[in-house]
């Protein structure tokens, strides 16, 4: 239980193209982050993570416009 309550200090960038997925894990990561970020491609993560300095960016591999390889370069 501590661990979750660490998470509560951190912020998240999510980037996830499918909108079901997105809708579904952001509103868990929201319970479970002080703030939640989401992007839909790739391009948009990168703009939202140089706005934002989340601590943590968890991302899909495949999506449209860059890759999550491509971002966490």
């Amino acid at each position: 239980m501590t661990d979750l309550v660490l998470l509560k200090e951190k912020t998240l960038l999510f980037a996830e193209d499918d909108l079901v997925i997105q809708q579904k894990m952001s509103e868990i990561f929201r319970a479970l982050f002080k703030k939640v970020c989401v992007a839909n491609n790739g391009q948009e993560a990168l703009e939202k993570y140089v706005d934002h300095k989340p601590a943590i960016v968890l991302t899909d591999i495949q999506m449209p416009e860059m890759d999550g390889l491509k971002l966490i370069e």
